[in-house]
Order: structure tokens, then sequence, then C-alpha cells
């Protein structure tokens, strides 16, 4: 018997994925800790990626026209956008901007059904990833994390549905996702990772394991989803005939913050480990003003609670080595995340990968209490406030090393301001738009000096313009530059890093 929980848009299910990648991986070396924001996350001699300039074609002095399209083509390559069949959500908008190859960050959107009870709407959820050390680790968050979430968000009596199927074809579907650009599945695992799934599942039914809020059942999706990416990096490192199985280790020895926002009913849940980040933008009905709030706190150094909590969890004699240069033992920059294995097992464990995986003079000298980092994120829960609450941001700290909260907030407003911009109402002239019309309408693109122009149709186009492509000069007062974006998105593979790190960008739009 075959049980699937899940389907895609596409109508594949976990055993049958539609798209795969053979994508190769490079060495390539960090650069100091303390060059640029973009090397936040991780101090490390060699991870498996590699920039890759992002435009080609820009050699001598091409024209604006060029420049213009070539940039426009570039920013908005990986663009999506879709209305939402939802009482409280209106539409979302999302793009990437990658500067690794192949990108470390991941995004996903889907839904899941939580009762049995047929009028209980679909909750829906919003995912952004962001990788270190390499690709795999978010890759296969991101290709997991979704059916974790509706797993332990179903209740019991839907489980058991799901689970008596009998095959494919008429099993109950618990969850489905949204395919994004760029989405695979790495078919090679999928039955080892349906299997770790199902196995969740038999465990909640055998244990009538019951949350008490939606709350604590995504915060144990996430450690379960890790709990099982560092299991199955020792059981299944020597697979195919006894060959190494480099790949299920990279999974689990590289890492990957997560940011999920959930919505359901009026109320949202922000599920949060690492330093991605999510924000609600809000204006008062009775005084029109704006406001941001931001929704979650990095899980790094300077957050002294964050701190605090980990240094409380080990004795005071490992403090000094602990945290050392605002990293863990002077290496990973977020305190919370998925994989980083080597910061999680234990001695006897790690020892195992030893042979494979060189961990220097880490277990014998400094890994005394182990885990010195956890996956299980800090939890937010939200009622939404009407007419108030009018959008959320879900980014990767990619975006948040340009832009404060309340900055992203008011540059979705300005986006809503001139999407949403009436034309002159005066007499036509039987050519679609009043000749004052035309005039209004070119009199907006010329003052957005080309670039916001390119981003009108998507507010996180227009974030991620604004994070690049302002000029260091004048401060963060100063609008987007078609110059400065260009040669932000042209950069060499080995420098890219030292000034901007993989972007993605979600905007959740409310009814």
């Amino acid at each position: 018997m075959t049980t699937t929980l899940w389907r895609c848009s596409c109508s594949t299910d976990l055993l049958s994925p539609l798209i795969s990648s053979a994508a190769s991986a490079v060495c390539r070396h960090y650069g100091p800790a303390s060059a640029t924001p973009a090397f936040r996350h991780l101090r490390s001699a060699t991870t498996l990626a590699t920039g890759l300039r992002q435009v080609t074609g820009f050699t001598g002095s091409p024209s604006n026209s060029i420049v213009y399209d070539n940039v426009r083509k570039t920013i908005t390559t990986h663009e999506v956008w879709s209305s939402l069949e939802c009482p409280l959500l209106a539409s979302f908008e999302s793009n990437q901007l990658p500067a690794n190859s192949p990108t470390e960050d991941r995004r996903f959107l889907g839904k899941w059904i939580s009762s049995s009870d047929p009028n209980v709407a679909s909750t829906y959820c919003f995912g952004v990833i962001d990788g270190h050390g390499g690709h795999r680790c978010a890759q296969a968050v991101n290709e997991r994390l979704l059916g974790y979430l509706a797993v332990c968000s179903a209740d019991l009596q839907l489980l058991d549905e799901a689970m008596q199927s009998d095959n494919v074809s008429n099993s109950k579907s618990i969850y489905e996702r949204l395919k994004m650009p760029n989405d695979y599945y790495t078919i090679r695992y999928q039955q080892m990772y349906n299997r770790s799934l199902l196995r969740l599942a038999e465990e909640r039914l055998k244990g009538s394991i019951v949350y008490d809020s939606p709350a604590e059942a995504m915060g144990a999706a996430f450690e379960r989803l890790d709990n099982d990416l560092l299991t199955e990096a020792i059981n299944e490192s020597v697979t195919y005939g006894g060959n190494i199985d480099l790949k299920a280790i990279e999974r689990a020895y590289s890492g990957a913050c997560a940011c999920v926002v959930s919505v359901s009913s009026d109320r949202v849940v922000v599920a949060n480990a690492g330093d991605c980040a999510a924000v609600i933008g809000r204006r008062d009905h009775k005084t029109n003003q704006w406001s941001a709030e931001q929704l979650t706190k990095p899980h790094t150094a300077d957050n002294k609670a964050e701190l605090q909590r980990l240094l409380d969890a080990h004795p005071s004699s490992e403090h000094r080595s602990i945290i050392h240069g605002d990293r863990l033992f002077g290496q990973l920059m977020p305190l919370r995340a998925f994989g980083n294995m080597r910061f999680k097992l234990h001695p006897e464990d790690l020892r195992k990968l030893h042979p494979i995986v060189d961990l220097g003079d880490f277990v014998d000298n400094f890994c005394l209490t182990p885990p010195y980092l956890s996956a299980s994120p800090e939890l937010t829960e939200l009622k939404l406030g009407f007419p108030d609450d009018k959008f959320l941001i879900v980014a990767s700290d990619g975006l948040w090393d340009f832009l404060s909260p309340d900055e992203a907030v008011n540059i979705v407003v300005e986006h809503l301001e001139q999407t949403m911009d009436p034309l002159p109402q005066d007499k036509p002239t039987g050519l679609g738009l009043s000749l004052s019309q035309l005039a209004h309408r070119d009199d907006k693109m010329n003052k957005t000096n080309g670039v916001e122009s390119m981003c009108r149709d998507n507010a996180a186009t227009r974030l991620i313009c604004f994070a690049v492509g302002q000029s260091e000069h004048g401060g963060r007062s100063r609008r987007p530059e078609l110059a400065h974006l260009q040669h932000m998105l042209t950069l060499q593979p080995d420098v890219v890093r030292y000034h901007r790190d993989d972007i993605t960008v979600m905007v959740i739009f409310l009814q």
C-alpha cells in the first residue's frame, strides 16, 4: 500500500516529483567575516557554492535602453505573483535575486487542511529559507518543511483518513504547494523523505499526539524535520553498494535559517529560526498613518536575550569559546538553524563522520556539552486587526542588510500608491487614454529614473531594487539608480558576496 499525504499544483505526488536538478557545485572561499554583511552567516574555509554573473552583455558603453532592458530582464527573472482564494488574503508577490550559484535561498507557498470538518478553512503558508555553507540543507528544508507542518497541524481523524487510503489515485491530500520559479525536487531522496514523513504521521496516530495550538504544531514540525536531517546524515551516509553518499551528509553539514508565516481564520502564526524576518504593515484608519511591526527577532549574538538563552544552557567555563567574535565558536552567525550538525551531534556521532568530514579539533576540544544550536523556532501569534493590517513582508536577511522594517513598509506603501494612483478624469481621445492621461503616466515614469518603472508590477521586485540599487552616496534617502543597480547585478563571481547576499522576498496583501 502506498500512501500520499500531499499534492502540488501540477498534480504530482511525493514519489513522482516533476522536476529534478543535477546542479554541480564547486568550491568557493569565504572572505573575512568583517568585510561585508553578505558574509553574515558562516565563516568557513570552503563551501559548495560559487557566485555567478547575473547579467552579461554590458561591455563597452551600451545605451541606456540596452542597460535598462538587460537589468529589467535580470531583476524580474524570478518574479511570481498570484491571487489567493482566501477570505483573508488578496494576493502575494515574490521575487528572488541570487548572489550564489546555486542560490542558497529558497521559498515556498502552500496550504494545508488541518481538520476533517469541511467548515474549517485551509491554512495558507508562506516560507523563506536562507541557507549557509552551501545550498543542500536549504533545498531539503524547502522540499520537506511544508509536509511536516501539515502533518503536525492536521487533526488525528484527518491524518487517519490520509493514512488509510489504498493507493495514490484516491488518497486524500492534506496539503499542496504552488510551484515557484526554479523549484525542483531531488528525485534520488524522495522515497527516504516520504518514509520519514509517514513515520511522523504514524507516530502521531499511535501516540495520539495532539498539540495545544497551531503555533505548538509548527514548532514541533521544525524540530522533527531537523532531527530527521541529522539522523539521515548518520544512517544514510553509506548507501548504494557501500559508496559514501556525501550529499546526505552535506544536507546536515550545511545549514539553513527559516521564517514561516501561516494564516488561518483571522490569526497569523510566525515561526522563525535564524535571521530571516517577517514584518507587518499597518495603516491607522483614523489618522491614515502607516507603521511597521517586526514580528520576528534575529537569532544572533546582537540579540541579548537570545545570547543569554544560549549561554544559560551551558557551563560558564564554555562561554568564552561558545561565542567568539559574535559567532558560534567563531564560525556561525545565526544561533538557531536547521542542519549544522557539527554544533548539535554528540562527540560519538561526530566521530563516525570524522573520516568523511574534516572537523579539525572541534570534537575533542570544544564539543563538550552539545547541542549548541537548535532549530526550535521562536513563535509569534497575532490576531489580524482589520481594517488596519494591510500586508506582510517575509524576507531573507539579504534584504534586511540594506533596509529597515520601516523603510521596507514605506517602499511597499509607495508601490501601492503608484499602482493604484487614479489617472486624471477628462474627455478621452478615442484612443483609450486622453492626452492629459498620457502625460500623467509618462510624467510618473520619468520621475522613477527608469528603475522603478521596471518593478511597478511587483512589490517584492521594488524592495529588491531599492535594497541593492541605492547608491552609497547620499544615504538611504536616495532613490535606486539604474547605473548602480547594473553595477550590483554584474559583479564578478569572486566579489559579488562582498557586496550582497542572496535576497528572497514575499509580500502578502491582506483583504
